[in-house]
């Protein structure tokens, strides 16, 4: 509802004028547009139970669009007035909404301070509007704005294990974390990378309607705001005070890293759960009933033929004390051992496969955890030998600047042993992806339809290799005939896919 396009440059805005009150996304690079206010906003709200594409943090919420980053990011001045309008504040829109925001996301940022922006942000959170920043994808200490303004919630990230994502940054401004996706990694097994997936769109041909998994605090920030709009739904007299002290106090988090704050996690991982119970008790001036409920991140583990550790992280989903009793594997080639875990045995521990002696094929295994709460078990899946590392014909191996899209050089390669070795050699000092497909039919593309593909780390999200002044090694990923949705042919003489990074999109 009252949605406006705050952008005030016509060229930026890619829609042929500037601020309007039409707050449809048109694109901010044509033919690879990265429709990123579209991902978040699934994230705090896409529809639910309708056995269609995801579901958000919440439901039955509105979202109020307001548009302030185009083709080429955006300014301070553009994102000021967004956030005075949706606080219901005078702005450079004609009129205030009809109802003003109870909360404000915003998955962007940059250095630099000012004292204007800060007034703008003093002045929507005395309006009572609860305020939540991405705290930036540098992993810097240099402060984030928005997010390190005061009055601001900063969001850190955190993987599908719960440890701290490469990218976000950190030090004393850190309020909380949530999950932010690490799309390098495939912890769970499921053949995509362990992103956070949600509402998208490409514009290849027109504008469709896709699903991508997409990493950042920029992802990690709607998860914050999805949750703090839950808690207005039971108790809509929450305050930006009441929502900042029950972060500190701990009751709505889960602690992580360090005991109590520190600067990477703040006051820990949000806890949807427990924050909803905190605003009902808060509401009914009552106190909240202990009901725990232990879970397991990731609730299930997959090695494939070459990974030989990884980590699960057991933590209370809901409200009270518990303890856990046991945890216990039922495979002779696996075994868990506590890592980082508190007198509750709550924490992470460490699960280690040792495929020696195993014969060839898929082995399946499960970890049971026995609390004072509940008993929960963790699938594990995990393969031995060459049986189902299978060949897949003749490979085109690319080495793609991913600068200017060029490819840098290319392999043909036979498989050896079910598997393709490759080395480029003498390669600069750059940014690169690796790509790997057959091309069947000699049509100058690879993965069309019936052909293998492949990409590192994995072939939803391909990652950006960082080659500085050293070698690069052990580039191991898997090339195949999966079916994905909605993927692209490759020409050998390009990249996967367009990068959907904006400079100032967290």
């Amino acid at each position: 509802p009252d949605g406006y396009d705050f952008i005030s440059s016509a060229a930026s805005s890619n829609d042929g004028d500037g601020r309007d009150g039409d707050a449809n996304d048109p694109g901010d690079k044509p033919g690879a547009s990265s429709f990123h206010g579209t991902h978040v906003a699934g994230t705090i709200a896409a529809a639910s139970n309708n056995g269609t594409g995801v579901s958000g943090v919440t439901w039955n919420t509105s979202i109020m669009p307001l548009r302030v980053l185009g083709t080429d990011g955006g300014t301070s001045f553009d994102v000021r007035q967004a956030v005075l309008y949706a606080a219901g504040l005078p702005s450079a829109a004609p009129g205030v909404p009809v109802k003003r925001a109870d909360i404000i996301n915003l998955s962007l940022g940059g250095e630099g301070y000012s004292q204007t922006e800060q007034d703008a942000y003093t002045a929507a959170r005395n309006e009572g509007v609860i305020i939540i920043a991405a705290a930036g994808n540098e992993a810097s200490s240099t402060p984030n704005y928005p997010a390190a303004y005061d009055g601001v919630v900063s969001v850190s990230a955190v993987t599908i294990e719960k440890k701290l994502a490469p990218y976000p940054n950190f030090g004393n401004t850190i309020d909380v974390a949530a999950p932010g996706g690490d799309t390098r990694l495939d912890v769970d097994g499921d053949g995509f990378a362990d992103g956070i997936l949600s509402t998208g769109a490409n514009d290849n041909n027109g504008i469709n309607s896709v699903y991508p998994f997409l990493q950042g605090t920029s992802m990690a920030t709607p998860h914050v705001a999805g949750v703090a709009a839950l808690m207005k739904a039971v108790h809509p007299d929450l305050s930006p005070d009441d929502f900042d002290n029950l972060l500190a106090s701990g009751a709505i988090t889960e602690d992580l890293g360090d005991p109590g704050y520190d600067n990477k996690f703040g006051h820990g991982l949000i806890n949807a759960r427990a924050a909803v119970a905190q605003a009902q008790a808060l509401a009914g001036g009552g106190t909240v009933p202990d009901n725990p409920r232990l879970v397991s991140n990731p609730n299930t583990l997959g090695f494939g033929a070459f990974i030989n550790s990884l980590d699960i992280n057991l933590s209370n989903a809901g409200t009270g004390a518990m303890q856990v009793i046991t945890v216990t594997d039922d495979a002779s080639w696996m075994t868990v051992n506590p890592s980082t875990t508190q007198d509750s045995g709550l924490g992470r521990y460490q699960v280690s496969i040792d495929r020696a002696g195993l014969e060839d094929g898929a082995y399946k295994g499960q970890i049971t955890a026995i609390s004072t709460a509940n008993t929960i078990t963790v699938n594990v899946i995990m393969q031995v030998g060459s049986e189902f590392v299978a060949d897949a014909g003749l490979q085109y191996i690319q080495l793609v600047n991913a600068e200017n899209d060029d490819v840098l050089s290319e392999l043909r390669v036979n498989a050896s042993n079910s598997e393709y070795e490759f080395s480029f050699s003498e390669v600069p000092v750059g940014r690169y992806q690796i790509f790997s497909g057959s091309d069947f039919d000699n049509d100058g593309f690879i993965c069309d339809a019936g052909e293998s593909c492949g990409a590192w780390r994995t072939l939803d999200q391909p990652v950006i290799i960082e080659l500085n002044d050293g070698d690069a090694e052990q580039i191991d990923f898997n090339t195949g005939y999966e079916t994905e949705l909605n993927q692209p042919a490759i020409k050998r003489a390009n990249k996967l896919n367009e990068g959907n990074n904006s400079r100032e999109r967290q």
